[in-house]
């Protein structure tokens, strides 16, 4: 009874969190000091918003802010890499500018089909950069079967457990004896240039990647090359990777993409929380409610993923469109 009563709880804060806190008439998203991909997802939370019909209209534009910001480029650098984003009625209306946004709480209830309808519909990659991507893959996948691989090493081991590069070797091998025989290329998108170093050593002849030295944030070339391999992951049969947004939103371009996890987030009570929370931190303290209750019945109840979705079927709301 008393497990029953704890997912009856978590079903109400599931529910809860997709309230819209404080509906607004307008909305322009400002960049934050982040990577690209949290804002990212931020992006997909406005689009989702405005797609239920809590907000009439909404705006992307980061207005010489962020770490990808470059004055030769422009003062929005969301369009540097995107088409710009302005949707619904903004004139006469209320206007209000969002710094903070739930991205990682509102997107880590959705699944991989919603995002990708909101990708597909709101969001287009810059055609020079498409272009890029296009002749990259042409050029590298043809006739393979490719094992994509994301390996965030540097600062990341802040947020995750450190993945020693044995173990990632081991997880390409468990793949290619799958593959009996059949021609393989492994693309290897990383931030770390001794891991790509290790594995050419590894698996000679079979690897290739878009960018050795991309930091993934900074200026304006690591920003394209950060997106330029997180599509290319998107392209690939089969996604090996560590914990990191870029990889994760691989797979709102490729929703049915095979992804296999080699480690996790720090538990928000370890003394790292990754979650963002916008309306005086009340999404944010959802997130931390149901995180509790999940340590203590997930483990008789299933897979967190599986709980969420069953829980939200179960109160009538469906998830997604």
């Amino acid at each position: 009874m008393q497990l029953e009563a704890k997912h009856r709880q978590t079903k109400n804060i599931i529910r809860d969190v997709w309230a819209p806190i404080q509906p607004a008439e307008y909305v322009i998203l400002r960049s934050r000091e982040t990577g690209m991909f949290c804002l990212f997802k931020d992006v997909i939370s406005l689009l989702q918003h405005f797609e239920r019909g809590f907000f009439k209209g909404v705006e992307v534009d980061f207005q010489k802010n962020g770490h990808y910001y470059d004055p030769s480029h422009g003062p929005n650098w969301w369009g540097y890499y995107f088409e710009p984003i302005k949707l619904g009625k903004e004139h006469g209306v209320k206007t209000e500018h969002c710094h903070l946004y739930c991205g990682e709480i509102v997107t880590f209830f959705n699944t991989r089909e919603y995002n990708n309808y909101l990708v597909t519909k709101y969001i287009k990659v810059q055609p020079h950069i498409q272009v890029v991507i296009d002749n990259f893959a042409n050029k590298n996948f043809a006739n393979s079967f490719v094992i994509g691989i994301h390996y965030r090493g540097t600062d990341k081991w802040t947020e995750a457990p450190r993945v020693p590069y044995e173990a990632v070797a081991a997880a390409i091998d468990s793949q290619i004896d799958l593959l009996y025989g059949q021609n393989y290329k492994i693309f290897v998108a990383s931030d770390e240039a001794e891991f790509i170093c290790y594995l050419n050593n590894k698996f000679p002849g079979k690897v290739c990647s878009f960018d050795a030295t991309n930091k993934h944030r900074g200026d304006y070339q690591s920003g394209e090359g950060a997106l330029v391999d997180c599509i290319l992951l998107s392209k690939t049969q089969i996604l090996i990777r560590t914990s990191s947004s870029l990889s994760d939103v691989s797979s709102y371009f490729n929703p049915n993409l095979t992804v296999i996890d080699l480690n996790q987030k720090y538990s928000i009570h370890g003394g790292h929380p990754t979650m963002y929370g916008p309306y005086s931190g009340l999404a944010y303290n959802y997130y931390l409610q149901i995180d509790e209750l999940y340590r203590e019945i997930e483990l008789h109840l299933g897979p967190r993923e599986d709980l969420i979705k069953n829980a939200t079927r179960q109160e009538g709301f469906t998830i997604g469109h």
